[in-house]
């Protein structure tokens, strides 16, 4: 980080340039999912250290929700099953179906 004159870097420098509109949960998150990449890279034999600036953003930015996939749940029918029924035999009728 600090160079023998007593400067910063130039790669500590670009780190702070590219990280600046990181948020703080952001930040922790990036710093969480990096230890946990170097714990699985070291039982396997992975190289994950040290890390690339963008490879850091990629781990604070992804999305560590739940949800797993791209579809959304469809919300709970508000018909009951007997109206489901009566509007389609309608649609029906109107298709000549």
């Amino acid at each position: 980080m600090i160079s023998d004159g007593g400067e910063y870097t130039e790669d500590f420098k670009l780190w702070c340039w590219k990280l600046n509109d990181l948020t703080p949960d952001q930040f922790k998150q990036g710093v969480e999912m990096m230890e946990k990449q170097e714990e699985e890279g070291r039982k396997t034999g992975d190289e994950t250290w040290p890390p690339s600036y963008a490879g850091f953003i990629g781990l604070a930015t992804m999305n560590t929700g739940q949800r797993k996939g791209t579809y959304e749940a469809l919300p709970p029918p508000t018909l009951t099953k007997a109206e489901r029924h009566d509007e389609l035999a309608k649609m029906r009728v109107d298709l000549d179906l």
